[in-house]
């Protein structure tokens, strides 16, 4: 019997597909899914801006973040960027 080769890496081409986004500061956040999806849907890779443009301001004068989780192909992926900062997805092989 031949030895069995290793299963295949898993893919991470694919179009992103946005499963959550979060903004804000502590337990102060927006849910930030929708407008994560909507500037990503059908994109290899996408930059987002953030900024309070995304659903307001959730923590007045705290420092607040993008959080977004989403997967390429069938690899899960996190990013994250600070206020006033650009975060990058990226689906590309």
């Amino acid at each position: 019997m031949p030895p069995s080769s290793p299963p295949p890496p898993p893919r991470s081409t694919g179009p992103i597909s946005v499963q959550r986004a979060a903004y804000g500061s502590g337990g102060r956040v927006c849910d930030a899914t929708r407008w994560a999806r909507s500037r990503t849907q059908g994109r290899q890779t996408a930059t987002l801006d953030v900024t309070n443009n995304i659903c307001g301001d959730p923590a007045p004068g705290a420092r607040k973040s993008l959080e977004v989780t989403y997967v390429c192909g069938s690899v899960p992926k996190t990013a994250s960027a600070n206020e006033h900062r650009s975060l990058f997805l990226d689906c590309t092989p």
